[in-house]
Order: C-alpha cells, then sequence, then structure tokens
C-alpha cells in the first residue's frame, strides 16, 4: 500500500503518528539485527509481512473479482446486468455516501444477486449461519432427528449449454422432493442448494439437498429414493448413473449434527463443514478437476492463467453464460424449513460472540462528489503503474477502505487522490468531503430516501452529467 503520508499535507497529529510509525520500524530493524541469528530469523519479519499482506488482498478480493466481471460485462456489451452497477451507485442520489471505521459503508448500492462476487460473500455467509441455527435448533428439540446430504446430479457433456442443463435439473429435482418416496418419509425439513461447476466434461450442475426426520433414513429408503431419481431422468431422456449421480450421506451429518450438544472444538468444526458442503458455490477444487464459478472469477481477477487448464477466452466466455442465466433459484427450502428458519432466529452459535466495534469516525462523501470521484474511476480502480512510476490507475477508494485497519489511512489516501487529481476533478470537491468524529450516536442515524432499481440503473456511465445535476 501507498505511504498515506506522501503528497499530502498533514495535521501536526497526523505527522507525528507517521513520524512514530517509521521510528518503531526502525527500533524494530536494529533490535533485530542485534539478535543472534540462532535467536531471531529474518524469515520471522517477511513471514509477517507475508501473512498480513495475504489478509489484505483477502479483504479486497471480492472487489477485485467485481471490477474483472464488471470490465469483461462491458466489453461484451452486456446492458443493464445488475451486476453492473454493484458498489458503483448509490442508493438514494439526494443523500451522502458514508465510510464507516468498521469497515462498512452506508448508501451504496449493492445487487444482492448471488452471481456478484461482492454480494455473494455475504449472502452465502448469512445462508451458512442460517443452516447452523437451524441444525442446533432441530436437533434441541428433537434429539432422535438426523441429517443428511442428498446429491442429485445428471450426465452433462461439453457442448450442454448452462441454463438447459439447470432447467432440467431442476424440474427433475422438483418431481422428485413432490413424489411418494420422499413424502413417506415425514421429514422434519428439507433445504436444496445448487452447486455450478464446470470441469473436462462441460458444465456441471447439480443439487446438495439437506433431509431431517426423526430417526434415520433406511438403506430401503434410500434406494427407493435412487431408483425413482433415475426414473425421472428416463422420462425427460436424461441419463442418471446412480454410482456417480446419486448419494445420500449420513454418517458425517449425524456427527456434526451433534456438534450442537457439544463444547468439543473438534466437533464444532465438523458442523461448520457439513455448513459449508451445503452452501457449496464457495467451494474450491483442484486444477485439473472442477472449478466453481466464483474461483474461476477469482483465478482470471488476479491474472492467475496458469491455474486454469483452459484458455483466457474460453474462461471469459463461461464466466458470461453464468452471469447471464436468469431466475436462478440457488436456494429453496420447504415449507416447514422456512417455518423453523423463523424459530431458530434466537438460537446462539459462536459465530456470535464476534461483537462489531462501535463506530468512532466516519467519512462523508456527498453525493456530488461520489458521483464525480465515479466518473474518474476512483472508487473501485485497479492501480496500474507505467514503467517512468506514473500512475496510470488509482487503486480505488473504496477498495482502500477495505483493506485499512485505520480509518486514518483511508482518509489519507482520499486526501494524497485529491490532491493528485486536482486538475480534473470540480473545484470545491474537498469541501463536499469530510472526516467526522462521532460524538453523539444521533450522528449515525441517516434517513435515505431509496431510489427504485430503475432509477438505479437508469444511473449510468452514459448520464455522468444527468446525475450532475441532480446532486448539485
Amino acid at each position: 500500500m501507498r505511504n498515506s503520508c506522501e503528497g499530502v499535507k498533514l495535521n501536526d497529529g497526523v505527522a507525528d503518528r507517521c513520524e512514530r510509525e517509521l521510528k518503531s520500524q526502525t527500533v524494530l530493524e536494529l533490535h533485530r539485527g542485534c539478535q543472534p541469528p540462532d535467536v531471531h530469523s529474518i524469515s520471522d519479519f517477511v513471514e509477517t509481512s507475508v501473512e498480513k499482506e495475504n489478509e489484505e488482498f483477502e479483504r479486497v478480493s471480492s472487489f477485485v473479482n467485481l471490477r474483472f466481471v464488471q470490465k469483461l460485462l462491458n466489453e461484451a456489451d452486456v446492458k443493464k446486468h445488475r451486476t453492473s452497477f454493484c458498489c458503483n451507485r448509490q442508493f438514494s442520489v439526494c443523500s451522502s455516501t458514508r465510510l464507516l471505521d468498521n469497515g462498512k459503508s452506508t448508501n451504496i448500492y449493492h445487487c444482492n444477486h448471488n452471481s456478484c462476487s461482492v454480494c455473494s460473500k455475504k449472502l452465502y455467509k448469512d445462508k451458512h449461519r442460517e443452516i447452523r441455527k437451524a441444525f442446533k435448533y432441530v436437533k434441541r428439540n428433537n434429539r432422535n432427528s438426523s441429517f443428511h446430504i442428498m446429491t442429485l446430479t445428471i450426465s452433462h457433456k461439453r457442448e450442454d449449454k448452462l441454463e438447459e442443463r439447470i432447467r432440467t435439473i431442476s424440474d427433475m429435482k422438483r418431481k422428485l422432493m413432490a413424489h411418494k418416496v420422499i413424502k413417506n418419509l415425514n421429514l422434519i425439513f428439507y433445504h436444496s442448494t445448487l452447486e455450478i461447476v464446470y470441469g473436462k466434461s462441460g458444465w456441471h450442475p447439480h443439487y446438495h439437498i439437506m433431509l431431517s426426520k426423526d430417526g434415520d433414513i433406511t438403506v430401503d429408503e434410500s434406494n427407493l429414493i435412487g431408483k425413482q431419481w433415475k426414473a425421472i431422468g428416463k422420462t425427460l431422456g436424461v441419463h442418471v448413473d446412480l454410482k456417480k449421480g446419486f448419494d445420500i450421506g449420513s454418517t458425517d451429518c449425524l456427527d456434526a449434527a451433534a456438534t450442537y450438544l457439544s463444547k468439543s472444538q473438534e466437533l464444532k468444526d465438523l458442523g461448520k463443514k457439513l455448513a459449508d458442503e451445503v452452501i457449496s458455490d464457495i467451494k474450491k477444487y483442484g486444477k485439473n478437476e472442477s472449478f466453481s464459478i466464483q474461483q474461476l472469477i477469482g483465478l482470471a481477477a488476479s491474472g492467475r492463467w496458469n491455474d486454469i487448464p483452459y484458455s483466457r477466452f474460453k474462461v471469459e466466455q463461461l464466466i458470461l453464460e453464468y452471469l447471464q442465466v436468469k431466475n436462478i433459484n440457488y436456494f429453496r427450502g420447504c415449507q416447514k424449513w422456512n417455518q423453523i428458519v423463523k424459530l431458530s432466529a434466537d438460537e446462539n452459535i459462536d459465530d456470535d460472540k464476534d461483537q462489531e466495534k462501535d463506530v468512532k469516525k466516519f467519512i462523508e462523501i456527498s453525493s456530488k462528489a461520489y458521483i464525480e470521484l465515479l466518473k474518474h474511476d476512483l472508487l473501485l480502480g485497479t492501480e496500474r503503474i507505467a514503467k517512468d512510476g506514473t500512475i496510470l490507475e488509482y487503486e480505488g477508494i473504496l477498495k482502500e477502505h477495505r483493506r485499512n485497519d485505520d480509518i486514518e489511512d483511508t482518509w489519507g489516501y482520499l486526501l494524497w487522490v485529491l490532491e493528485t487529481k486536482e486538475n480534473e476533478l470540480y473545484s470545491g470537491i474537498k469541501n463536499d468531503i469530510r472526516k467526522v468524529v462521532v460524538n453523539d450516536k444521533n450522528e449515525l442515524e441517516q434517513k435515505l430516501s431509496f431510489s427504485d432499481k430503475g432509477t438505479v440503473y437508469r444511473f449510468s456511465l452514459d448520464s455522468i452529467e444527468t446525475e450532475l445535476a441532480i446532486a448539485a
């Protein structure tokens, strides 16, 4: 990260802080240099730096991926895709945007779509917590309850289109869950998750369905479900290999269900592993096997083409095909599941211990200033530097904010950008961006008159002048 002191006129307090940090680093280096090599190794410091860099990249990787996808959609001339507007628009063009010192922000449009690299991260995290709470509630109220993961797969070929495969397997799943082989189980609930991966045999959409019942699912019951799955495929002209295309696992699920009755860390990890298996679009797959679409996007966005056994052109076409599939139901639960979710909302899981820190400072960017920064691609940019050291493209204020632990670093970077781009931005933009120290919690209240989606979509990069007129 660039030194936030560079090129910025700092007040005495900030300057003193930077000087102290530099002195502390010098003292640390001298201290290490005085130690015998068998006591301290310079690799300790290097490893710490690498770990910190990895941690910082992890924080902004979703923004990097989103940036890549948005550029890809623009180059392919895909108009009005929801993801194209994510983090690039305000919900309300009449309200300011705030960057809070807890890493969050307000009044920024999020598409809330599962295909979005930024939004899906929170969507899957919330679903992960929802499932774990439901498991705990069910097990606490029914000690004999069992949990089983049923995997449903169909044949697929390289020439198959993703949308057609999704439509087919979705129709087959619906028919199976409505059949008496499922109804006769008298399930406590079921919940399905659609997973989409790509491998050497083409698109491979499949379902992971969590089944819970009072007592175990027997081998005979499992066999009947498998035969019905194959029969449904036959009526639709779809080949189903029961050895590869159908499975009901129970042992691991039962162990994981017990995690909520135990304080064992090992069992808690099993419980999380089970939830990860159900919420499966975030899984990673090995090279030359299968790739989740988010894994492909992540590798492509970071330029790791050598880790992908497909050409750049093919990868980009796969991502575009995936993004343009409409009306995908990634998660679907039965009515019993929806009721359990409501009843389990107050269940405590270990993640609940993580308390969000109180907001003590925030940076407020007026709507006019926000649109100006957007116009010059300073919100979600990806830094590029020419051979002579000239910055061709800036890192992006939103990414910088997500990366920093201290909002003062974001403030310093923001001032540096404003000073560097002073001749290109409108006069007085600094007056429309301010840092606020929270003295009263009432200062955090922000009433937003949310614009509808049509309004958000209408404000594209081609209509910046209209936006400026509205914001002025």
